[in-house]
């Protein structure tokens, strides 16, 4: 399995968040990847057998023993294809993406509020994390494999 793999790095919503953006050699490939990830938090009930693209949130926080608390910045994995890199297939993940991390960074303990409290047009926060990701992430996928990103095997 060969793989190309970036990181984004953001700070739009005023604390560092990381994206991983990964594109696999094949469709099939990128779609047994996520869904033996996803498995392994749904008890073998994911399935991308139809999936363009894939996009993981979570978020991953040290708790040490007096209690205190401190959360890592990766927080995304978005997984794509060659082949399966359109502006719609990566605009669509990068969009997850940014639902996510707007979710952790501004709502917190009130994510199960309407997203029409807060997703509208006047929303800057969002729409400047969205931009930024997306240019990211369109830029990463379009440069030359020397130039951006690791190549795996």
């Amino acid at each position: 399995m060969t793989r190309r793999k970036w990181t984004i790095t953001t700070y739009v919503n005023g604390q560092q968040r990381e994206v991983s953006l990964v594109v696999y050699d094949t469709l099939g490939v990128m779609r047994r990847e996520s869904t033996k990830w996803a498995n392994r938090v749904t008890q073998g009930k994911a399935d991308f057998s139809a999936a363009e693209g894939v996009c993981h949130g979570f978020e991953l926080i040290r708790v040490y023993k007096d209690g205190s608390e401190k959360k890592h910045p990766h927080a995304v994995t978005v997984r794509l294809a060659q082949g399966h890199t359109s502006p719609l297939i990566v605009s669509h993940e990068i969009a997850h993406a940014a639902q996510h991390l707007y979710a952790l960074d501004f709502l917190g303990s009130r994510r199960d509020e309407l997203a029409v409290d807060h997703i509208d047009v006047d929303n800057e926060n969002f729409a400047h994390l969205y931009g930024e990701l997306f240019a990211a992430a369109w830029g990463a996928i379009n440069s030359e494999p020397e130039r951006g990103g690791t190549n795996e095997r």
